[in-house]
């Protein structure tokens, strides 16, 4: 994606799958079908999208800075963060 302006932005997307030699006209690639509903999404429920985008903004915000008191309170110890968990390891005595 790059931006145009303010209100306005390209989409560029490339297929880099391998082409299957059978020619099986039934047959749709993953990556494909989501790239048609990333699409219908864009141009039939834009609001959704926007929305969900400052949701997860929002959320990944909220959560590096709550990461950085934890770290810096240094009481808890993270042991891992993916996505939306975070595993902390609060010593022995609970």
């Amino acid at each position: 994606m790059s931006r145009v302006d303010d209100e306005t932005f390209n989409m560029t997307a490339y297929d880099t799958t391998t082409v299957h030699e059978d020619n099986n006209d039934d047959f749709m690639d993953a990556g494909f079908v989501a790239q048609q509903g990333l699409m219908e999404l864009l141009q039939n429920d834009f609001d959704r999208v926007m929305k969900a985008g400052m949701a997860r903004i929002a959320f990944y915000d909220m959560a590096d800075s709550i990461m950085e008191e934890v770290d810096s309170a240094d009481k808890p110890r993270v042991l891992s963060k993916e996505e939306n968990v975070v595993k902390v390891d609060f010593g022995k005595k609970q």
